[in-house]
């Protein structure tokens, strides 16, 4: 997940600092009203993507796996 985070971030930066680039050039590649939703629309995908990573293993773990809370210094696997 690092990783693909830190991708995204850097094809992010990437992206704004050639269309920062161009329009000091006076090349204008992409309406700045379009970039701008682009990034919204990216950083609603990244929350919600964000969310469901920690809100669905909240509700579907299994509760019968896990290690015994008396086996220890060293985490023993549950016994069935």
């Amino acid at each position: 997940m690092r990783y693909i985070t830190g991708i995204l971030a850097t094809a992010v930066i990437l992206c704004i600092t050639a269309y920062l680039t161009l329009s000091v050039w006076g090349i204008n590649p992409v309406d700045p009203a379009h970039l701008r939703k682009a990034l919204i629309t990216l950083g609603i995908l990244l929350a919600a993507a964000f969310l469901l990573i920690i809100l669905v293993p909240f509700f579907f773990k299994n509760h019968s796996k896990g290690y015994q809370q008396n086996g220890g210094n060293v985490a023993q696997p549950r016994q069935r």
